[in-house]
């Protein structure tokens, strides 16, 4: 079943408004240089490939800084460099799949990976111890749930934003009763700002 644009416009807005995001976030700049920087530096230092990586270094650096900005400095370069190379698999693994299906035995196994981004992300990884709806596309959470359920694509969504406000306000109620106001705001600070990276980035909207 087919549905307008302005179909899924309402609901995101009615999500937005429910969640009441504006009236409770004041999200930080999403710029850091310093840590772009850093990440241009990783380029240079492992060989990666540059042309991919340098299109979603800005994006990916200012998820983080406006989703983790209370983090350390430390903790922002590990997190960034998970997330843009998460963001450069989704980006390039479509087009050969090959690299991607073995990762995982290759990782087990402490092999050399076949993508040098892959190699440095399992390298991260090993040191330490994941936008779906285009046009056409069917293999997705949302066109699964519904051929699961039974229901329309649009109803699947509308369903997911009832579950996403109500979770949320489950997650609210607890940190109220176990943590208390610093994790709230620290929650706060999270939700909103991945929440603007998906409405000011281009790549990333919903």
């Amino acid at each position: 079943m087919s549905f307008k644009d302005e179909d899924i416009t309402n609901i995101l807005r009615g999500f937005l408004n429910d969640h009441d995001m504006f009236g409770t976030c004041n999200p930080p700049c999403a710029t850091n240089n310093e840590l772009e920087e850093f990440m241009q530096n990783e380029i240079e230092v492992h060989g990666l490939p540059a042309e991919v990586l340098n299109k979603i270094l800005h994006l990916s650096a200012s998820l983080i800084e406006l989703a983790y900005h209370g983090c350390t400095f430390e903790e922002k370069k590990q997190i960034a460099l998970y997330n843009w190379f998460l963001i450069y698999i989704d980006d390039v693994s479509p087009k050969d799949i090959t690299a991607y299906i073995a990762f995982q035995e290759r990782f087990i196994r402490k092999l050399p990976q076949l993508d040098p981004v892959l190699d440095r992300l399992a390298s991260l990884l090993h040191a330490i111890y994941h936008k779906e709806s285009i046009d056409g596309e069917t293999a997705n959470y949302i066109a699964n749930r519904a051929l699961a359920e039974g229901k329309a694509p649009l109803q699947v969504v509308s369903d997911i934003q009832r579950e996403l406000l109500k979770s949320r306000n489950h997650i609210l109620e607890t940190l109220a009763k176990t943590e208390g106001k610093e994790a709230i705001s620290i929650w706060r600070t999270w939700e909103c700002g991945f929440m603007q990276v998906h409405l000011i980035f281009p790549a990333q909207q919903l």
